[in-house]
């Protein structure tokens, strides 16, 4: 195999990279593998994923969830993340790219950047919108940049790296370009990225603190993750992780953009990533899901059916109510929602051995547990339960609701009437079994905490049409949210005993 034209420069690169000693390179493109040929001091797993970069912003997030993975799953952890020193050749640095190495600067994963800039298109500053070029520029991220260096030269070269590698600071740029130029040189500002300092962002305000469902799932979650050595927690959120930080090195703070690139580097290396995100940034993801199919990936949704506040105390209508529906148009995706916080960690049990793609709707508003939930013994993809049996009517439920539910049907057996309840658990795929007992008591009653556009009511009318089963169905009753709203207290729109109640009373013809 010959040297890709032109790479002189790239050739003189690899050189100064090996006798440095650095082997944890991620190098994209036909340069990238004329070093891995040229080399045995490389990392085959970033050679690989190296070669499915399209773009420098794809390389770095890659590169990146390789770095997690190793750091996750070490187990000497006396040097930290500094011992998983991490270099990436890139070409150019887009707007995007720049966001992206400023996530990282702030979390404190030690990079080194080398930009092979032959054009000197980054000596520029009108190429980048700012005053003062490239150094300064970084320097306002908190990112080193060295000056620039004649990238022909082994020696340039070399002196280049080592004074970055010589740096202090989390991320450092090499600059090298193809002619002799200077700039003033910058100044390191920024400070590593800690849970101790963490603080709300800009776009995600800190929700009310209130005794629910999540607050009391997330501690039962992360001991599950404990509990399972391959599982990684990336959190994207801007409030603080609470119970999650027992998880230790296991949990890193990861934005939105690029996740799904980070997961591919994760899960390359036999993680299974489990990804915290609000339900405002499912939009977002929807486009990257995509992409991840057949990946090993659990995806913990916060915030579901929710009000935010800001610093003032102000609400702020930032949840949605279509997740479920949104999430469902992906066919290939298990979705679940527990009733409480037990089932939310059962359920995570069993979708952290789910070789595909899940994920798990959690709920911040109050709720009670489901009666001797603990002893709940570890449960199936796509399997529900039976709470209660009834003739008469059948309440099919999704996520903590099913309490509501528990509550009406003691009162319609002291009114006369056996009512059952059914606790679906999984949206996607729906427990058919389960289902067909409900629907035999051919009054039905779905139940859910969200829009009944495109959630468990419509999925269960759309399988008794499809089925030919209209016909012995003698009341189907929807009863969920039929609108947006701002104050997000479900009992303010129709999800209550009393609302549960009316719907029953006109299901058995009793108004």
């Amino acid at each position: 195999m010959s040297a890709p034209v032109n790479s002189v420069a790239n050739i003189m690169l690899s050189q100064a990279i090996t006798a440095l000693g650095l082997d944890c390179v991620a190098w994209a493109g036909p340069f990238g593998q004329e070093h891995y040929r040229m080399t045995t001091a490389y990392n085959e797993d970033l050679a690989v994923l190296s070669s499915w970069a399209h773009n420098s912003n794809e390389l770095l997030h890659l590169a990146i969830g390789w770095q997690r993975a190793h750091y996750a799953l070490s187990k000497d952890q006396a040097d930290g993340p500094s011992a998983l020193a991490l270099t990436i050749v890139v070409n150019e640095c887009p707007p995007k790219f720049w966001d992206s190495l400023h996530q990282v600067q702030r979390q404190g994963w030690p990079l080194l950047v080398i930009l092979m800039d032959e054009q000197q298109k980054y000596l520029s500053s009108a190429a980048h919108h700012h005053e003062h070029g490239l150094s300064d520029y970084a320097a306002s991220l908190g990112i080193y940049c060295s000056e620039p260096a004649e990238c022909h030269l082994l020696s340039s070269i070399s002196q280049c790296l080592h004074s970055c590698l010589n740096n202090k600071g989390s991320v450092r740029l090499a600059h090298l370009i193809g002619s002799n130029a200077s700039t003033p040189p910058s100044t390191l500002f920024g400070s590593q990225f800690s849970w101790n300092n963490f603080s709300p962002g800009p776009y995600n305000f800190p929700a009310k603190e209130l005794p629910g469902l999540e607050a009391a799932a997330l501690l039962r979650i992360a001991n599950e993750l404990l509990s399972t050595p391959s599982a990684v927690a990336l959190w994207t959120r801007s409030v603080h992780p609470g119970p999650l930080l027992k998880l230790g090195q296991r949990l890193q703070y990861c934005s939105i953009s690029g996740l799904a690139w980070q997961i591919a580097g994760l899960v390359s290396q036999h993680c299974h990533p489990v990804v915290f995100l609000p339900s405002v940034s499912i939009p977002l993801l929807l486009p990257e899901l995509m992409g991840l199919e057949g990946c090993p990936v659990t995806f913990i949704i916060l915030d579901g059916c929710c009000s935010f506040y800001t610093s003032t105390g102000k609400r702020q209508p930032l949840a949605k109510l279509h997740d479920l529906a949104l999430l469902s148009s992906m066919p290939d995706l298990v979705l679940a929602e527990p009733a409480d916080e037990e089932e939310a960690r059962a359920l995570t049990a069993a979708l952290l051995r789910w070789p595909g793609l899940s994920a798990v709707k959690l709920m911040t508003v109050p709720a009670l547990s489901v009666p001797s939930t603990y002893q709940t013994p570890p449960l199936n993809i796509g399997e529900g339960r039976c709470l209660r049996q009834g003739q008469d009517l059948a309440f099919i439920c999704l996520g903590p609701h099913v309490n509501v539910a528990l509550l009406a049907i003691e009162t319609l057996r002291s009114w006369g009437f056996q009512a059952g309840v059914y606790d679906m658990r999984f949206l996607q795929p729906l427990d058919r079994t389960l289902l067909s007992e409900a629907l035999s008591a051919q009054r039905i009653i779905t139940v859910e905490d969200h829009s009944i556009r495109g959630g468990l009511g419509s999925k269960i009318a759309d399988i008794i049409t499809a089925s030919g089963m209209s016909s012995q169905i003698r009341q189907f009753i929807k009863v969920g949210l039929d609108q947006d709203f701002l104050e997000c207290d479900p009992e303010d729109h129709g999800i209550s005993i009393n609302s549960l109640l009316q719907a029953a009373q006109h299901a058995l013809e009793l108004t």
